[in-house]
């Protein structure tokens, strides 16, 4: 029904419609590609931030665990992607599209299934918000005021509540860009955080001073940018995307500051003992199951690539037919 109709060919197609985001198709496709990496980013930095202050059993849970996020992400956006076009189609007066899923589950779905739906919706909010909320207290207390025992708890919560009442007072004001709002913490943390979390590994050159104006330089690039063309009214370029901008500001600073000082012996050392397995790390049985699952993960790009055949591209080539 979708492909078939003229009005809403578009909508399943690989460049999707026009004039919504960007007016070519090429555009829309480099968007999201850049959105892709934007949540990469955030997944892979994931576990490097959660993990100082909720640990897990050890490594191999870590690794265990990667194919199901990758496959609960995959769903997730395949899911609300169409969910967001059935809704288009059943209601295409909608003005406010942060407001899509809550419309679908009060009209469209069995009241039960509804409310398991907005339940759902609601738990998942909760969860991200309560994460990336301990994230950021343990940040300002660690990071910025360098504190420890009771006056870190406390620093912790003081930066947790204001944080949540500019949110709050984000959302309110401004209801339709709950997605954007969003979108921005995913594009400031991948500015941030992911080309230090990277280079911090597979570099030797990089130093706490390059990583510091990497970190710093990256979040100010995405910040500045988003808030100029929030107040300005004016679109950037696909290429000028506040994220894209402000990673590669993240590496150029981060080659910069690296250049300008040394490797200190003692961070020489930190970065070795990352390649030392623990001896807790060592049970063969537990090696032998984690190699499993390494194997398994790349599975999921065999089941992501049958979904998307099944229950996308076959039906919509059908339909233009």
């Amino acid at each position: 029904m979708i492909a078939s109709n003229p009005n809403t060919v578009e909508y399943l197609s690989w460049s999707g419609e026009p004039t919504v985001l960007y007016n070519t198709g090429i555009e829309n496709i480099l968007w999201g590609l850049n959105y892709g990496i934007v949540w990469m980013s955030v997944c892979a930095i994931g576990p490097w931030q959660s993990s100082r202050y909720m640990m897990a059993k050890d490594e191999h849970t870590i690794i265990k665990s990667a194919p199901f996020a990758a496959i609960g992400v995959f769903i997730l956006e395949f899911v609300v992607g169409l969910v967001a076009v059935m809704v288009n189609i059943s209601n295409y007066k909608m003005v406010d599209s942060s407001r899509v899923m809550i419309w679908a589950a009060m009209n469209l779905l069995p009241t039960m299934l509804g409310v398991i739906l907005l339940t759902g919706v609601l738990g998942a909010g909760i969860s991200s918000a309560t994460t990336f909320l301990s994230l950021i207290g343990a940040s300002f207390a660690n990071d910025v005021f360098y504190s420890h025992g009771k006056r870190s708890i406390n620093i912790g919560r003081i930066a947790m509540i204001i944080v949540s009442g500019g949110v709050l007072m984000l959302a309110l004001l401004n209801p339709p860009s709950i997605f954007w709002i969003m979108f921005l913490g995913g594009a400031m943390a991948a500015s941030a955080w992911m080309p230090v979390a990277f280079g911090s590994i597979l570099s030797k050159r990089l130093t706490k001073t390059g990583a510091f104006c990497g970190m710093l330089f990256g979040f100010l690039g995405c910040f500045v940018l988003k808030i100029y063309s929030s107040l300005s009214g004016k679109s950037l370029p696909v290429y000028l995307d506040p994220s894209v901008v402000g990673i590669g500001c993240n590496i150029v600073a981060m080659v910069i500051g690296s250049s300008l000082t040394q490797v200190t012996k003692e961070e020489k050392e930190e970065r070795e003992k990352l390649f030392i397995l623990p001896e807790s790390e060592k049970n063969q049985d537990e090696v032998k199951k984690t190699l499993k699952w390494t194997k398994r993960s790349c599975g999921v790009g065999v089941v992501v690539f049958g979904v998307m055949m099944v229950f996308w591209i076959i039906p919509y080539l059908r339909g233009l037919n």
